[in-house]
């Protein structure tokens, strides 16, 4: 799974999600990757970016893709999410269009504005979208299994579980996969459920898990719902034959996840973890670097998450920050993202030394983790995690080899270069974006959304396992584990010492 960036003309730069090329890894010296355009999209201010449409038939009018009122509201100045650019779809890839009084023949005018999300008719929502759709159990055993893996065919049903953040911010990307289609949203009330389903435009509304199962269009869940709610549901939509998509953690330990990972493999359905910051465009370009060997031997692989969380964050859910109902603090939520990257980028942590503590909010749970990162390979690296550090800093992976420095914020959308033999530092991304996630949750590009979407989709047709499956959502989860126990035993701790992945719980 890649996603590649291609600048066809000053007006056009088009992200691609798909097989590698076959050069992907060739970069040259002047830091683009062999066969393709420059490796940034044209800068643009949020005010002259405009969407470019698609047609929905089944209203005869055009839509707007979503996030564009986002950046007319200010809330996000980043180059590679998909408010900062006018959105297309095309089989498998995103084309983002800059807006020019002197663009090509053919140009679009200035951008009209968003339309409500309401009916405009005045009528809810159409609720019988998604009724052509065949049932999970008619895919379940439509087609060629392959591994012990079902395969879907398209169209596919997919149900949201959960009305939260998680939950809008899923519905909004999967509507850039082709081939995919909400058809059912769940909530713990239906108020809630209704609510949500109004807003973004879901045909059903349903109360709870057990009501979104019922529904015979819903063919894939993705659980948008607290850590410790996984493992029952993840258990529930394996044995009603759904394949399920769940957000990071996918549990709060690795024994439980274990237990996830043996469920699915014994129904036979397909079970994705959430870590998106491995779709980026700017993090699959520095893989590919590193993976040229562009620094050389990786000697020093260092994590920061300087994240700020008020307290109004934490008192937003009863579950946050609880060892029972989250598993952990700020490891197991907001830097279990860079640690699945940096191990995506470098390799497997195998061994961990670790510090965690309460330091500032009244939380039961860490809000400052430290670390000594021991990788496969003999690199070794520092974990400083923490949402103590006022106003929030955008989170950096840091990789220094033989040749020179890397350094990657995702969220930023920021990648640097130091080589030796080169005197100028090589810069991809923008050079002053606001800090978006390390300050508030809420703005969160969804450009990793939709090309993890794209990948579990394809792999689902295809028959394979999606990029993250349950083995890979269990990486970073373990070495999260580890840090705990080691801060606890006062020790170093192996990962090799935690139960094997695939392991039943109990």
């Amino acid at each position: 799974m890649t996603v590649s960036i291609e600048t066809r003309s000053k007006y056009q730069t088009v992200i691609s999600v798909g097989s590698p090329p076959a050069d992907v890894g060739a970069v040259d010296a002047g830091g683009a990757v062999a066969g393709r355009g420059g490796l940034q999209a044209p800068t643009m201010s949020p005010s002259r970016t405009r969407p470019v449409s698609s047609r929905d038939s089944r209203r005869g009018r055009d839509i707007v893709p979503p996030g564009v009122s986002d950046v007319e509201a200010g809330c996000l100045n980043n180059a590679w999410t998909l408010e900062s650019f006018g959105l297309s779809i095309l089989p498998s890839t995103f084309a983002y269009v800059k807006a020019s009084d002197d663009g090509p023949a053919g140009a679009r005018g200035p951008r009209r504005r968003r339309e409500s999300l309401e009916d405009p008719h005045g009528g809810p929502p159409p609720r019988d979208r998604g009724r052509d759709l065949p049932s999970a159990r008619e895919n379940r055993y439509d087609g060629e299994a392959r591994g012990g893996r079902s395969v879907v065919r398209a169209p596919i049903g997919v149900g949201i579980l959960g009305t939260g953040l998680s939950a809008s911010m899923h519905v909004q990307a999967l509507r850039a996969v082709p081939g995919v289609q909400v058809v059912a949203v769940a909530g713990t009330s239906l108020e809630k459920a209704a609510a949500f389903a109004q807003k973004w435009e879901v045909p059903r509304a349903v109360v709870g898990l057990e009501g979104l199962l019922a529904e015979p269009g819903v063919q894939v869940v993705h659980l948008c719902t607290p850590p410790y709610l996984h493992p029952a549901e993840v258990r529930a939509c394996a044995a009603a034959g759904r394949h399920v998509l769940v957000e990071k953690p996918m549990a709060r330990t690795v024994a439980e996840a274990d237990g996830l990972i043996e469920t699915c493999q014994r129904a036979g359905v397909t079970l994705g973890c959430m870590f998106q910051y491995r779709f980026m465009p700017l993090s699959q370009r520095a893989r590919a670097g590193l993976a040229a060997g562009r620094l050389g031997r990786p000697l020093v692989a260092d994590v920061f998450v300087k994240w700020w969380r008020g307290p109004e964050y934490y008192r937003s859910s009863t579950w946050r920050a609880t060892r029972e109902k989250e598993g952990g603090g700020v490891l197991i939520n907001q830097a279990i993202h860079a640690l699945d990257l940096v191990q995506w980028l470098v390799g497997p942590v195998v061994a961990v030394q670790g510090l965690v503590r309460t330091a500032l909010h009244a939380i039961e749970t860490e809000d400052l983790g430290l670390a000594l990162l021991h990788y496969t390979g003999g690199a070794v690296g520092v974990l400083a995690a923490t949402t103590i550090a006022y106003p929030g800093f955008p989170e950096r992976i840091e990789v220094h080899g033989e040749r020179g420095t890397m350094r990657l914020s995702p969220g930023q959308g920021r990648l640097e270069w130091y080589l030796k033999d080169r005197p100028e530092p090589l810069v991809e991304g923008e050079t002053a974006q606001q800090q978006a996630a390390a300050q508030d949750p809420a703005r969160v590009s969804l450009v990793g959304h939709i090309a993890q979407f794209t990948d579990f989709y394809q792999a689902l047709r295809e028959g394979r396992a999606p990029a993250v499956d349950g083995r890979e959502g269990r990486r970073a989860l373990a070495v999260v584990e580890a840090v705990y126990r080691s801060s606890a035993e006062g020790r170093p701790v192996a990962l090799a010492d935690l139960d094997r992945p695939g392991r039943p719980e109990g």
